[in-house]
């Protein structure tokens, strides 16, 4: 009877109240969430280390040899449909004992400017694997070297944020599951908004400690199943699994 005198912000939090399940969320899930983007900072971590390895060994390594720019294009974009930027491409041709390369990269608009096709550049190549190769001496320009790294490494990093934060919401779920007491509470508001056709509730409660103390909290919750039913109004019962004053969940 206990599970179905409260309401539940989670539905699947019911068989906490009766016993058949101890413990909240999925360890399997989070930790497949985070291998996966742990794998994809890995890849962009590799990607970024090679493009900045290939930069240097152009540095020191490279021989130069003379190519021609065979097209090119200027991009306008706006980000946040604020900030404009503007990008500007080259692709280029060059002949490394008696075979041609393409190469292509972003440069500097100044030095777009002073490019046309059929303009002749000198280009830099790997001795060993012609087909890396960047715009060198007059026509050097990092733009797409400093860009490649600014986006790998933010990716890398983005990832690995990620991967950190679903190891680190397991842990939570674990320490509420295994040292978490359940609670009497009682709902402050219950308050929904739709994002890509889903209906996101964010539940705030009230209920007291096991010292008396009076604490509140608020939880958002997928609940697609309340679209055509109201809200629960305030002071309903609810329930509250408690760790300590700072580590709580409405169930």
């Amino acid at each position: 009877m206990q599970a179905t005198t409260v309401f539940l912000a989670e539905p699947a939090n019911a068989k906490l109240l009766t016993g058949e399940k101890t413990r909240i969320g999925s360890s399997f899930v989070m930790f497949l969430l985070a291998l996966i983007f742990i794998i994809g900072a890995v890849s962009a971590g590799y990607f970024l280390y090679t493009r900045y390895a290939q930069h240097q060994a152009l540095l020191t390594e490279g021989k130069q040899t003379r190519g021609v720019i065979t097209d090119g294009f200027e991009e306008t974009s706006r980000n946040f449909y604020v900030i404009e930027s503007k990008r500007y491409h080259v692709e280029y041709r060059y002949t490394v004992a008696g075979q041609t390369y393409t190469g292509s990269q972003d440069i500097d608009g100044g030095l777009y400017e002073d490019l046309g096709l059929q303009a002749p550049v000198t280009v830099a190549f790997l001795p060993g694997n012609p087909g890396v190769a960047e715009l060198a001496g007059e026509y050097t320009d990092d733009t797409d070297y400093r860009n490649s790294l600014l986006i790998l490494g933010a990716l890398t990093l983005g990832a690995m944020l990620i991967a950190t934060y679903f190891l680190f919401k397991d842990a939570r779920n674990r320490r509420l599951s295994r040292q978490g007491q359940i609670l009497n509470g009682t709902l402050l508001s219950a308050a929904g908004q739709y994002y890509r056709r889903t209906l996101n509730v964010t539940f705030r409660y009230e209920f007291r400690t096991p010292l008396g103390t009076t604490l509140t909290g608020a939880r958002t919750v997928k609940r697609n199943d309340l679209k055509k039913s109201p809200v629960p109004a305030m002071g309903t019962p609810v329930k509250v699994l408690y760790v300590n004053d700072k580590l709580h969940r409405i169930l």
